[in-house]
């Protein structure tokens, strides 16, 4: 150094070294770069780790383009593609990442299985936010649901036929328990579909009496349903009165039809 001084021993002469004090490199004209990344420390706004210019000497540990002091997944694998925060992106965001999504477009909401995909856990060809019954399999239904068999439907009716009640009261006749039963079963069979009941009377008495008359019918066999482990939410239970005659009140075959009640599946 032809006999300058360098006081702090970095081979940089003190008159070439703009750090005079801290021993440094002569590519940064005596100023240090502690971390050896080629950024020197005055400009580096992560001195002590190595980091890169595109981050102003901070560190981005996965190479992903985040740096880690904003990246919440610091060790992603590499060439994965990574979303703002530094994590795996997931494009439909349906919490399976793009790197193992098959259906990485999937419609926002849509149930998916592993692979991303939409799920059809039936295997029905009906995926579930389409299918109304999507653990029961029913191929070629619009639903999704397996249709009520018609045998199905028959004993419905032949079950609402044997729903008796005490005269004028909303007590059930215990002959009415074996259907009930039998209906009770059917519901658990059919676990997808509700039951919508209809309470009718003929028109002997006052009109008002009749209505609350065939509501506390309908309730009551509602009840009984619940006890026989049917969710109360899948029965819709309305009393009608004398509203809805199927045949005339003036004579007693047909005040006898008018007293009914009637029974019906279905899908909400």
């Amino acid at each position: 150094m032809n006999g300058c001084p360098d006081k702090d021993k970095d081979g940089v002469s003190d008159y070439d070294d703009a750090c005079p004090d801290v021993p440094g490199l002569a590519r940064f004209k005596g100023c240090p770069d502690s971390d050896g990344d080629g950024i020197e420390d005055a400009l580096d706004k992560c001195p002590n780790a190595k980091g890169t210019d595109m981050f102003h000497g901070c560190p981005d540990t996965d190479g992903d383009g985040v740096e880690d002091a904003l990246d919440k997944c610091p060790n992603s694998e590499k060439g994965v593609k990574v979303d703002a925060t530094g994590c795996t992106y997931d494009s439909d965001r349906d919490g399976v990442v793009d790197a193992e999504d098959k259906c990485p477009d999937t419609e926002k909401g849509t149930k998916v299985d592993a692979k991303g995909c939409p799920a059809d856990t039936d295997g029905d060809g009906i995926i579930d936010s389409k299918d109304k019954c999507p653990t029961m399999p029913a191929p070629g239904s619009a639903t999704g649901c397996p249709e009520v068999k018609v045998i199905v439907i028959k004993r419905l009716q032949t079950i609402a036929s044997a729903i008796t009640f005490e005269t004028g009261k909303a007590n059930l006749l215990s002959t009415s328990y074996p259907k009930l039963d039998e209906l009770s079963n059917i519901l658990k069979e059919y676990a997808d579909y509700d039951l919508r009941m209809g309470g009718h009377t003929d028109d002997v008495g006052e009109d008002n009496a009749n209505f609350l008359l065939s509501q506390a019918r309908m309730d009551a066999v509602k009840s009984y349903l619940a006890t026989k482990g049917i969710l109360v939410a899948r029965i819709e239970a309305t009393g009608y009165g004398e509203t809805k005659p199927v045949a005339s009140n003036k004579t007693p075959e047909g005040r006898a039809q008018n007293r009914r009640v009637e029974l019906q599946m279905f899908l909400k």
